[in-house]
C-alpha cells in the first residue's frame, strides 16, 4: 500500500470514528471493502488516491468478482468506495469520484427462508432443563420473544438496564440511541430466575446481564451457537435466527398498523401466538385485525342488448325505442 494513500485512508477512518460517529461495526465493514481496493493499488503501484481512474475500479472489481466475491458484497464494496471518494472530493484529493456510475454484477435472487409457524415458535421458547446454562438460554430467549431485541442489543446489555417495577429494559440500538422495551411477564420471571443463579460463577464483569460459562459477558457468537444447538435439540430443521425474526413475532400495540403476512403459515404481526401475558400492564393490548384489507372491486353489471331490427342511426343503449330491448 502507498504511504500517501495509507494516510488519507488513516484520516476517512477517524472521520468515520469521530466526526461521523459510526458503530465499530460499520467502520471495520468499510475498512475492509477499502482495504482490498488498498491491496490491489499495492499491486498495481498506485500511491494515491488520485491516481485512480474508472477503469482501475472496474478492473478491480473484475478480479475480486474473479475471486468469488457476489453481486451484493460488490455492491457493498463499491458503496464504500464512493463514501470515500466523496470525502476524498471535498479534502481535493481526487478531481473526481472514479466509481461514480460503476454497477455491480447483479445479484442471484434466492427464496426465502423456511420462517416457523405458531407450533414451531411456542416449541422454541418454551425449552426444558434445570441447569445454570438452561437457565441462562430460557432468559434471553425470552427476553429476544418478548422485547424484539436485536442480537447487537442484548449482549451488551446491563443490569441498570432492567426496570422490573415497570417492566420496561433500556437498549441502545442502531446510531447509539436509546430506548426503553416493554417486558412480558413470561420473560420477568425467566430473567428473575436467571438473577438468582447468575452468582453461582464469579463473573469479571458485574454490571452485565448474561455472562458466559467463563465469568465472562457472552458475545454474539455464543448466543448464535446456543440457539442452533437449542433448535437441534427440539428437532428443528434448518438455521433459526430468532434476533431477526423477533420483532415480527411480537403483536403490535393498538393503533400501531403493519402490512399483514403474506405467506399462509408465516409468522406475522397479523397471526398472534397466544403466548400468553406477552405486554405488560398498561401496555396496549394487540388486535387481531390491524389493516383490513382492500375492499373487493364492485364491477358495474350492464343489460345485455339484444337487437331486434337493426338500422342505421338506432338510438342508444336503455332507451324505450322500438327495435332495442333489454334482457
Amino acid at each position: 500500500m502507498g504511504s500517501q494513500l495509507a494516510d488519507q485512508l488513516a484520516r476517512f477512518e477517524e472521520h468515520l470514528r469521530s466526526e461521523r460517529r459510526l458503530s465499530p461495526h460499520t467502520v471495520n465493514s468499510y475498512l475492509r471493502d477499502l482495504n482490498k481496493l488498498a491491496d490491489w493499488c499495492a499491486q498495481q503501484q498506485l500511491m494515491s488516491a488520485a491516481a485512480l481512474t474508472s477503469q482501475h475500479v472496474r478492473r478491480c472489481m473484475s478480479q475480486l468478482h474473479h475471486r468469488g466475491l457476489g453481486g451484493r458484497s460488490l455492491q457493498r464494496w463499491l458503496s464504500s468506495l464512493r463514501t470515500f471518494f466523496n470525502y476524498a472530493l471535498k479534502h481535493q484529493w481526487v478531481r473526481s469520484n472514479p466509481s461514480a456510475g460503476i454497477a455491480a454484477p447483479k445479484a442471484p435472487k434466492k427464496l426465502p427462508h423456511t420462517t416457523l409457524d405458531v407450533d414451531q415458535t411456542s416449541q422454541f421458547v418454551s425449552t426444558r432443563g434445570d441447569g445454570w446454562i438452561d437457565c441462562r438460554d430460557r432468559a434471553m430467549i425470552e427476553l429476544f420473544y418478548s422485547s424484539g431485541l436485536r442480537l447487537s442489543e442484548l449482549t451488551p446489555l446491563n443490569l441498570t438496564d432492567l426496570d422490573f417495577a415497570d417492566q420496561l429494559v433500556r437498549v441502545t440500538g442502531k446510531g447509539g440511541k436509546t430506548r426503553q422495551v416493554p417486558v412480558g411477564s413470561h420473560a420477568i420471571a425467566a430473567l428473575r430466575s436467571w438473577l438468582t443463579r447468575r452468582s453461582e460463577i464469579p463473573s469479571d464483569d458485574q454490571d452485565a446481564v448474561f455472562i458466559s460459562a467463563r465469568g465472562r459477558r457472552i458475545a454474539p457468537r455464543t448466543v448464535q451457537e446456543r440457539l442452533r444447538l437449542i433448535s437441534l435439540q427440539q428437532g428443528m430443521q434448518g438455521k433459526v435466527h430468532p434476533p431477526y425474526a423477533a420483532p415480527f413475532l411480537c403483536q403490535p400495540p393498538a393503533g400501531i398498523q403493519r402490512r399483514p403476512a403474506r405467506h399462509t403459515g408465516a409468522v406475522g404481526p397479523c397471526q398472534p401466538l397466544h403466548h400468553p401475558d406477552l405486554c405488560p400492564p398498561g401496555f396496549p393490548a394487540p388486535v387481531q385485525n390491524l389493516r383490513p384489507g382492500p375492499p373487493a372491486r364492485q364491477t358495474e353489471k350492464r343489460p345485455r342488448l339484444s337487437i331486434a331490427t337493426g338500422t342505421a342511426g338506432s338510438p342508444p343503449p336503455h332507451s324505450t325505442a322500438p327495435g332495442i330491448a333489454t334482457v
